[in-house]
């Protein structure tokens, strides 16, 4: 079965109603054999949560080292092509720096430019973390386990460790609490003699090329005042500002009095200003950020009905509706994941037009 992405609708056995025949926009197919569907595990298992949090902050951080790589990878790929020299690269929603730390030691894999990653993230908590620069990897349930193997015998993963080993230095555990206490006594009680944590830093040679700032992807134009960067990383984070919720955490209050569409075309306006040509725009691939339920603003052929979760869904994603916008961006990498709906293709690098 072909599997295709959100907005060009689903194959007529899928379960969903059609409302519409086809969506308004035209983006490339996403490859569908290549990379198998991420399990998601990594949405409700954290890598490490930031302690206590200020009122409407979100409890968890769910990041760990070289989630979702394909995606990270693909980025890297085009930004040592387009920028070999190097560029800024701007990461919002960043939590600790994980996925940024990801990103660079790929980037700095072969020939070595000047990138430079600026990240921020709305809680002042998980910055004051990330700028003490000591991680945490541990086996049992987080997605980077295999980072304390010495010996792997998947060929991908060899990989992804030598990338680390290379950006990395493991440091004794510090006086400063990193994970939640309930949460990793839980995991080690389950996991018993089998469990091990380990702790690192950023390499001396490296650590100046990250700077952890409070921010909010909103207020991009003052924190990045006089520059053009060359990606921006805005990853899992869609679902905040849109008070989104998979189709499997569909509930009655469900925040439907949310234009969701204007609220992401204010993001990816200031995106857009702030790229470089050719430039990234650089998502997760959380369902939330790429399916998004329906408005109450929203006329019946803009959505598509989900009987089996009685709900309704935007027909073409917001997201992909203000990156296409005027041909301003367009698709450079596209996996398949597994969400309430099944596989689904989704858009995860976007690219600036020239």
């Amino acid at each position: 079965m072909k599997i295709l992405p959100v907005a060009n609708l689903y194959t007529p056995n899928s379960g969903f109603k059609r409302r519409r025949e086809n969506s308004s926009l035209s983006v490339k197919q996403p490859p569908t054999a290549a990379i198998p569907a991420e399990n998601y595990r990594a949405n409700f298992l954290p890598s490490f949560t930031s302690l206590k949090f200020k009122e409407g902050e979100n409890n968890y951080c769910d990041t760990s080292f070289f989630r979702d790589y394909e995606t990270l990878e693909a980025a890297a790929k085009i930004l040592k092509r387009n920028f070999p020299h190097g560029t800024d690269i701007l990461d919002f929603a960043s939590s600790n720096g994980e996925e940024a730390v990801s990103l660079y030691a790929i980037l700095n894999s072969g020939q070595k430019g000047k990138y430079k990653i600026l990240c921020f993230d709305k809680s002042q908590n998980i910055i004051d973390i990330a700028n003490k620069g000591v991680y945490t990897v541990y086996n049992g349930v987080s997605e980077d386990g295999f980072l304390l193997m010495d010996e792997l015998k998947d060929k991908r993963n060899r990989k992804l460790k030598a990338y680390f080993d290379k950006m990395m230095e493991e440091v004794p555990a510090p006086s400063h609490k990193i994970n939640d206490e309930h949460f990793m006594n839980f995991i080690s009680q389950m996991f018993e003699y089998e469990f091990k944590i380990k702790h690192y830093k950023i390499r001396d040679e490296y650590k100046d090329n990250f700077k952890f700032n409070v921010g909010d992807i909103n207020d991009i134009e003052k924190l990045y005042p006089e520059k053009q960067a060359g990606a921006i990383l805005f990853r899992n984070a869609f679902y905040i500002p849109t008070h989104n919720l998979a189709l499997n955490e569909y509930n009655m209050n469900v925040r439907d009095d949310i234009n969701k569409q204007e609220v992401v075309d204010k993001i990816i306006d200031k995106v857009y200003e702030k790229l470089l040509p050719g430039g990234l725009f650089i998502m997760g691939d959380n369902e939330k950020d790429h399916v998004f339920l329906a408005d109450e603003n929203l006329t019946e052929a803009e959505t598509l009905f989900i009987p089996l979760y009685c709900a309704s869904i935007y027909i073409c994603p917001p997201v992909y509706r203000a990156l296409a916008r005027d041909k301003r961006f367009k698709t450079v990498y596209g996996k398949t994941i597994d969400c309430a709906m099944g596989k689904t293709g989704i858009f995860t690098v976007w690219q600036k037009n020239k």
